[in-house]
């Protein structure tokens, strides 16, 4: 998944580069002092500054379940490398593997719909780690996405209730990283995150349009209240994939949701 995200920023990447300088941005001007930070997501870093991330921060753990982004991290932190940046190389929901395993079998016997029923999305451990501060770079829209892709290619065609149960599966998995973060109980948290997605052919007038958010206590999370638990918020457009660049049917919008919160609904 990270190589194949790596290779469509490269050939997207003019369209990228404004969603990309808004996230940044973003985080440049709400960052405050901090001692121990949590990015989770931080990937090949293309979206967060690290060396200004690191003058307001004494400590930033970097999350990712991609190993190819060590290069990345160690270039962009030097000497800091291992001490004041600490690399995480996990998979954030700790439980897509284990899923992992049973899905042949049950899309082969007919039971995936139950089998994706009973799955139960645990709170990470990460949880209970004490950050200061997280920044969530796009996992809760990531999170579902990536499990919904290892669902389709074991079976690319699901039945009605097998497509209802993985929609619920992928929304659990959402609010299981939401309550992870309400249960740090951070000072802050920034996070970012597609909540629709937007799919057009330029020879049509109308777009199709889709919800990224798959579950409750997620909308929650991200609902303004500016009086209390949204002291800043921000919204753009990121052009994932260009029409006849990634595909000639259609091309693909995401609408990019950034909050900044202080207190959590729990």
């Amino acid at each position: 998944m990270g190589r194949a995200i790596e290779d469509r920023g490269i050939r997207c990447a003019g369209w990228w580069e404004p969603h990309l300088r808004c996230t940044r941005e973003f985080l440049e001007r709400g960052v405050p002092a901090s001692k121990k930070v949590a990015v989770f997501g931080a990937g090949r870093l293309l979206d967060l500054n690290l060396k200004r991330l690191l003058e307001r921060c004494e400590v930033v753990h970097l999350f990712d379940a991609d190993p190819g982004c060590m290069r990345a991290w160690r270039a962009a932190a030097g000497k800091e490398f291992g001490k004041r940046v600490v690399p995480r190389i996990v998979d954030l929901t700790e439980c897509l593997d284990e899923w992992s395993h049973g899905l042949a079998r049950s899309a082969r016997v007919g039971t995936l719909a139950e089998y994706l029923t009973s799955r139960e999305a645990p709170i990470p451990s990460w949880s209970g780690e004490g950050f200061e501060g997280v920044i969530s770079l796009n996992m809760l829209g990531q999170i579902p996405l990536y499990w919904r892709d290892r669902v389709l290619t074991g079976k690319s065609e699901l039945s009605d209730v097998e497509a209802e149960a993985l929609m619920r599966c992928m929304g659990r998995l959402q609010a299981a990283h939401a309550e992870g973060i309400a249960q740090l109980q951070p000072a802050w948290a920034a996070i970012i995150t597609d909540t629709e997605y937007y799919f057009y052919d330029v020879d049509q007038p109308e777009w199709r349009v889709e919800s990224a958010v798959f579950d409750e206590k997620t909308r929650d999370m991200l609902r303004l209240r500016p009086e209390s638990r949204t002291p800043r918020s921000e919204s753009w457009l990121w052009h994932v994939a260009p029409q006849f660049i990634e595909s000639d049917v259609e091309g693909e919008i995401h609408r990019v949701e950034a909050r900044f919160l202080t207190s959590f609904k729990r």
